[in-house]
């Protein structure tokens, strides 16, 4: 039930017409904030139904924590299949698995291969979970 980078952690290009030079941009963002963004390319206004921000201008964008959910897979597709919940902050990622109740966390700055489950001696664990625990199960 990993959330793994390869599955989590992909590049986004935009496409800006007017802009003259390339820019590299580091923090995390999140797909929610993609549609923001695509009415700002196109000059329209806001949606309050989105919930992400748009990214543009990129020096305004403030980065927090990305949320991520999937179906937790272990063979055949099942109706019991439950999801699986992620969190990243920074170089700290939070899974839960709702199939196993169990939790996870890593942190990917000395563990990029996600090996070390650092949950019972983190002293982030609590605060991960806090951030985590309102996306699980919301309607």
């Amino acid at each position: 039930g990993k959330m793994v980078p390869e599955l989590l952690d992909v590049p986004l290009l935009i496409f800006e017409p007017r802009r003259e030079r390339r820019e590299t941009f580091e923090p995390l963002v999140s797909n929610v904030d993609i549609p923001p963004t695509i009415l700002t390319l196109f000059g329209l206004d806001s949606c309050e139904a989105f919930q992400g921000r748009s990214l543009l201008p990129l020096r305004a964008y403030k980065s927090g924590p990305c949320f991520a959910e999937a179906i937790g897979k272990r063979g055949r597709e099942k109706e019991t299949d439950r999801p699986v919940y992620c969190c990243r902050e920074g170089d700290v990622r939070i899974v839960y698995d709702r199939a196993t109740d169990t939790w996870e966390l890593y942190d990917l700055a000395s563990d990029p291969g996600q090996r070390k489950n650092i949950i019972g001696s983190s002293s982030l664990a609590e605060e991960m979970k806090d951030k985590l625990r309102p996306r699980i199960n919301r309607a």
